[in-house]
């Protein structure tokens, strides 16, 4: 889950009062690499947390920086994390790792290994996505807008509109396209999907992603998540509503 911290100057010039400022964490590349960033003041990639970016944020002037994550299914995210990691398609740092992490495992197998041994020392592409947006102990969520991959579009419009963007960001509806192709969670054995529910709790939990009731390959396909009965979970929640849920979870799942 990549994360960018910048000052725009296209912010700037549409944004009132002290909303010129962004601070925006998601699994891929399409914001950063978009024209909206042009001029950004730091690295474009990495994986950090969200108190990460914010540490020292008086101190730095970015404690009015408004807060946005893209979050994906998690089924879906290991797919899609699995296959690039394997692919020739990651970088060559990522590729060593690959190797000496996930060596020749099949995508199940590497599913009950991490059940086995935990998320220590494991590629943060694997990490659960929850552990990006909340505070450093862990004990609230610390990013105001969560936007789903799933609905990208109104995800964009929603970002637009919280850093006063009042036309949304266009281009960006048809710059987002999967340039790896892999299968879907109704395509993985049932004790695989039922392993990856257990390995990312959290976030099916916080995020509102759906359980499969019976662990029979009845997960969402791409095509819900893609039609007009379905809306990101998160839509309406900021994040003290998400703290509160967060607490949720955590005490329903003991």
């Amino acid at each position: 889950m990549a994360l960018v911290h910048f000052h725009s100057s296209l912010l700037c010039c549409c944004v009132v009062l002290v909303l010129n400022f962004l601070t925006y964490i998601y699994s891929g590349t399409t914001f950063e690499h978009s024209a909206l960033f042009a001029d950004h003041a730091g690295p474009t990639g990495g994986h950090y947390a969200i108190w990460q970016m914010m540490n020292n944020a008086e101190e730095r002037g970015v404690s009015d920086f408004v807060t946005a994550a893209t979050v994906r299914h998690p089924c879906d995210r290991f797919i899609s994390a699995f296959r690039y990691l394997t692919s020739d398609k990651c970088n060559e740092g990522d590729r060593i790792n690959s190797e000496q992490q996930i060596g020749n495992r099949t995508i199940d197998e590497y599913v009950h290994h991490l059940e086995e041994t935990g998320f220590d020392g494991t590629q943060k592409h694997f990490k659960p996505q929850y552990e990006f947006v909340v505070s450093k102990d862990g004990q609230s969520v610390d990013v105001n807008n969560i936007l789903c991959r799933e609905d990208w579009d109104e995800g964009t419009d929603r970002l637009a509109a919280a850093i006063g963007h009042n036309n949304g960001f266009p281009k960006l509806h048809t710059s987002h396209l999967l340039t790896n192709a892999h299968e879907a969670c109704s395509d993985l054995e049932a004790e695989t999907v039922a392993a990856i529910e257990r390995l990312y709790w959290m976030d099916y939990c916080l995020f509102g992603y759906p359980l499969t009731a019976d662990h029979q390959r009845n997960l969402l396909s791409n095509a819900d998540f893609g039609n007009e009965s379905w809306e990101c979970p998160s839509k309406h929640l900021d994040k003290e509503s998400l703290t509160g849920k967060y607490t949720m979870c955590k005490i329903n799942h003991i």
